[in-house]
């Protein structure tokens, strides 16, 4: 065995160890939750608390502050000079043109007519051989066709510094119209504006405007997402093990803020368009209704209930410190990770349940700051620079599961409980986010408190 092979052998066993340490600490973690929620919590009697959040739920967290709607007429054609102007009017509309960084958003939406000019981008930037690409091509096109199918499938994707990619071969499977002919219907027009807002404001706007974003994409962490997204194989080398590692860790921090600000934005676009598309998504009435009504038969049903609702009330009616907010968001996650459970939410509201939470914190912003601070408390959030280049595995899960102020979902949960005395007012929320909660903000926001 070589020097080279040696040290890529023990490197790989350091990995497996940490694994194992970490399901150790998840474990004890959500031992530890019940304890300290049932401590903080205005209420530790469980039925007490489902009665309230209940009542609570009553009121829809629809905001006030839609009385100046997001406007975008309706197509007669769905082209290019359309799609650009779904960008400019969220440009405009949240007075964004003054952030340099939003220029990096400044990448071509590319509607796909057939899944190979679909899937092409994605792989030419994996560093595959040309003859790879075209073997690997052949399989992920049988593959798509399949999951189409079984009602399955990837509708876009957004790649940092090169495009958005829309699947128009998917969006236009069931319509029995070719892809560009379906583009004139009105429900593959609302299905392609969903998309496009999901991927590209969405997801792209943290990734390419948040100080968050930057690392990920100068390590290359959201190739590892979207790779994992389309089931493609990682390199196998230390370094690719690393990555993988660190992706991991910062998906798992992140995954209500990017997954909550990417529905949020998808629902409060299209809404303007379609009354079949409702902003806010979710209401925390149907949030209690599921959880109250999780099967009996479903392993320690009981005890996980209880979790849900005390972790529901830490974020949303409790004055919890940040500390329980975080040991929420950790125990939510993973939650949504059993099987069972993941199942059982996913089917009553079509996405998991932190893409549920996520959507209902981003929500009650809006209500608490105002429309237009919501996207700066998202880069407020996702405001952390972390070289991951100089700091360890161990010590990144340390930070991550352990300081609320480096947890970026945390942060969102934070931001989402202050309430404005002026709403929208940007000012006012740079300032407050720096002197009630101690966080930091994006140097654009600095000045202007």
């Amino acid at each position: 065995m070589s020097d080279i092979e040696k040290v890529g052998f023990s490197f790989r066993n350091t990995l497996t160890k940490h694994e194992q340490e970490h399901a150790s600490t998840l474990d004890s973690t959500r031992q530890e939750l019940l304890r300290i929620l049932e401590q903080s919590t205005t209420s530790a009697m469980p039925v007490d608390v489902q009665m309230r959040l209940t009542e609570l739920g009553q009121y829809n967290l629809l905001p006030a502050s839609l009385n100046v709607p997001f406007l975008l007429e309706k197509p007669r054609s769905l082209n290019a000079a359309y799609l650009r102007q779904l960008e400019t009017k969220f440009r405009e509309f949240f007075h964004l043109g003054n952030w340099c960084m939003f220029s990096k958003l400044d990448v071509p939406t590319v509607y796909c007519y057939t899944l190979e000019e679909f899937l092409t981008p994605l792989l030419q930037v994996m560093d595959y051989s040309a003859k790879a690409v075209q073997s690997q091509l052949e399989k992920m096109v049988t593959e798509a066709k399949q999951q189409a199918e079984n009602g399955g499938g990837m509708y876009g994707y957004y790649l940092p510094g090169r495009g958005c990619y829309l699947n128009g071969w998917l969006l236009s499977y069931r319509t029995n119209m070719d892809p560009e002919e379906a583009t004139r219907t009105a429900e593959v027009q609302l299905q392609i504006m969903q998309v496009l807002a999901h991927e590209k404001l969405g997801h792209g706007f943290v990734n390419s405007c948040s100080a968050l974003g930057d690392v990920k994409t100068r390590l290359g962490l959201e190739m590892i997402e979207i790779a994992r997204r389309f089931n493609l194989r990682s390199f196998d080398t230390p370094l690719s093990s690393l990555r993988q590692q660190q992706h991991n860790m910062l998906l798992m921090s992140s995954r209500f803020l990017e997954e909550g600000w990417a529905t949020w934005i998808e629902t409060y676009i299209t809404s303007s368009m379609s009354k079949e598309s409702v902003h806010p998504r979710y209401n925390l009435g149907a949030l209690a209704d599921a959880i109250a009504n999780i099967p009996n038969n479903f392993p320690e049903r009981d005890q996980v209930q209880t979790a849900l609702t005390l972790c529901v009330e830490a974020l949303f009616q409790s004055d919890a410190p940040l500390e329980t907010m975080q040991k929420a968001i950790i125990t939510l996650n993973q939650i949504g990770q059993i099987a069972p459970f993941d199942s059982y939410f996913t089917n009553i509201f079509n996405q998991p349940l932190p893409y549920v939470i996520g959507s209902l914190l981003v929500a009650q912003a809006e209500l608490n700051l105002g429309t237009l601070c919501v996207p700066y408390a998202v880069l407020i959030a996702a405001n952390l620079s972390i070289d991951l280049d100089k700091i360890g595995l161990a010590d990144l899960e340390h930070l991550l599961l352990t300081d609320p102020r480096l947890h970026p979902d945390c942060r969102l949960a934070a931001l989402s409980r202050l309430s404005l005395r002026s709403p929208n007012s940007l000012a006012e929320l740079a300032e407050r986010a720096k002197t009630d909660l101690s966080l930091s903000v994006p140097l654009e926001l600095r000045a202007l408190s």
